[in-house]
């Protein structure tokens, strides 16, 4: 975690210098250091750095085996069709 921080640190520092070029990398680089490190509870606040420099990051992830969207997004119970109302008479 110790790069983390210290790529944290010369991120914030760059960014307080308005040094986008610098900052954004040494950021994404603390980033990565966090996630590696497991580090979640830094994580947000770094990526709370990025959106301010204007860098957004995805940061949830899929199941694995599991459909984001298309086909096998529904349940079984939205996957049967619905019963038809003949009309009476």
């Amino acid at each position: 975690m110790g790069d983390g921080l210290s790529a944290e640190d010369l991120g914030a520092l760059y960014g307080a210098r308005c040094d986008q070029d610098q900052a954004i990398p040494r950021l994404k680089e603390a980033l990565d250091g966090y996630r590696q490190a497991g580090a979640d509870r830094d994580r947000p606040r770094v990526r709370r750095r990025l959106r301010e420099l204007g860098i957004r990051h995805r940061h949830w992830t899929s199941l694995p085996g599991k459909a984001v969207t298309g086909g096998g997004t529904a349940s079984p119970a939205r996957s049967r069709p619905s019963p038809t109302l003949s009309p009476k008479g």
